[in-house]
């Protein structure tokens, strides 16, 4: 009996947006019938993986980010549960749809809350990902999105589910939220981020981690889920996701001058306070530019109060509202 699982892990800091893997997949699929694993891919209007973008703060305080949304091979999948004579499971955790079944049953496509599974319209059939379980059968260790990648954002991991699961809790690896209302991470409060912070937006004091000029919040999965993130909703997914913070929370950012004469001069090392309800809640210094960075704040957490000081100037204070975006300041003189 088979032990080990199949699980892909994408790393959204160093994934570039290069498509390397939607293009590999293309390549893979367009134009090659792999029966009876799955029909040839529609060549222009599906796309079993897709990095999307995902952008944060406004200028000059940007960054953007890719997630690579695939088939998350769940192991307790909903389209199983909605179709259960059409969806098949390997002993290697790969999920696949049965050809004939999925062929004319265009519901399959909404029985996915990932919205992972899509519709060929040229041969009528219902279609996602299969991990290139063709591949996987003639020996290759991984698909080829996860060949094709060249930073290796993208990595295949062969192991059982208890090693994968030890691996998700060291390295505080995410599942990524599902686009059905009710979860929590459709709430406004990201998942990995609920036990960070309490649900009036207040970070938790254990919590905190100021390291480069940029304020982290540690803890990786959300409360009262298992190693594999299997809450709220319980899919046990197969592919997880490190820095996932880069695509659901928000940043506060901004930079600090003084005058010198007629000089203006970034305030270096000025620091800065993090308030919630009148508590502090985060410190960091600004850097050489006079910039800071607050990350990891869960969107649409409400009213922040921050404070800067710098040695011979009276404090600044500034509130700013983190609503669905990042909020910016501009440059702000002491």
């Amino acid at each position: 009996m088979i032990t080990e699982k199949m699980h892909i892990v994408h790393d959204l800091a160093k994934c570039v947006g290069c498509f390397n893997c939607m293009v590999a997949c293309k390549d893979e699929h367009v134009g090659n019938s792999w029966l009876p694993y799955t029909e040839e891919q529609q060549k222009h209007e599906q796309k079993w993986i897709n990095p999307e973008k995902r952008e944060r703060g406004s200028a000059p305080f940007t960054e953007m980010c890719f997630v690579t949304k695939l088939c998350q091979h769940c192991g307790n999948a909903p389209c199983e549960k909605a179709a259960p004579d059409a969806v098949t499971r390997r002993d290697d955790g790969v999920v696949l749809l049965d050809v004939e079944k999925a062929r004319g049953n265009k519901g399959l496509v909404d029985a996915c809350p990932y919205g992972r599974i899509s519709w060929n319209e040229e041969r009528q059939i219902a279609q996602k990902c299969t991990m290139c379980a063709h591949l996987l059968d003639e020996g290759w260790k991984e698909p080829r999105c996860v060949q094709a990648c060249p930073l290796r954002a993208l990595s295949a991991v062969r192991c059982s589910d208890a090693e994968f699961e030890s691996m998700v809790t060291s390295q505080g690896l995410e599942p990524l939220a599902e686009k059905r209302p009710g979860c929590a991470a459709d709430q406004g409060v990201p998942a990995g981020l609920e036990s960070a912070f309490s649900q009036n937006g207040e970070k938790r004091p254990e919590s905190e981690n100021s390291q480069n000029g940029v304020f982290h919040l540690r803890d990786g999965k959300s409360p009262g889920a298992d190693a594999l993130g299997n809450a709220p909703c319980d899919n046990a997914p197969r592919v997880m996701y490190r820095n996932l913070y880069k695509y659901n929370t928000c940043f506060i950012a901004g930079a600090l001058a003084y005058r010198d004469g007629d000089i203006e001069r970034a305030a270096a090392e000025a620091k800065v306070e993090l308030l919630k309800d009148g508590a502090a809640i985060a410190e960091e210094m600004t850097d050489f530019f006079g910039e800071f960075k607050i990350d990891h704040i869960p969107k649409n957490s409400g009213t922040y109060e921050l404070v800067f000081s710098l040695e011979g100037f009276d404090p600044l204070r500034r509130e700013v509202t983190v609503g669905d975006a990042s909020p910016c300041l501009d440059v702000m003189m002491f």
